[in-house]
């Protein structure tokens, strides 16, 4: 399917903060042939993971991790997906309950 001319199209990363300049003059000659387009530094974040071999084979582990957060109610800014991983970006002051959220909601408290 083709996008409408015109259309806004976003990409989003993470790196840490002392990276930023070294990203902005990485990116400067690819944002010069999109006119309007920009890069958006976001703030502080923290980030939460939940990682296992087996996930790809168990059913549910996402929606039991986004469920934990929404019930603490932390906000969910992000999402990325691998075979064995899905991570969540959070605001840096939700990261610590945001992590207790998910350790809790698979038992890992302790």
């Amino acid at each position: 399917r083709q996008t409408p001319l015109g259309a806004a199209r976003d990409l989003a990363f993470t790196l840490p903060r002392q990276d930023l300049q070294q990203a902005r003059q990485a990116l400067d000659p690819l944002l010069q042939q999109w006119p309007g387009a920009k890069l958006i530094p976001g703030g502080p974040i923290a980030r939460v993971s939940a990682v296992g071999a087996g996930m790809p084979c168990t059913a549910g582990t996402a929606g039991r991790m986004f469920r934990a957060l929404a019930d603490a109610g932390i906000n969910i800014a992000m999402i990325a997906t691998s075979e064995i991983r899905i991570s969540c970006v959070v605001a840096q002051e939700d990261g610590e309950a945001a992590l207790r959220a998910v350790h809790h909601s698979f038992g890992l408290e302790g």
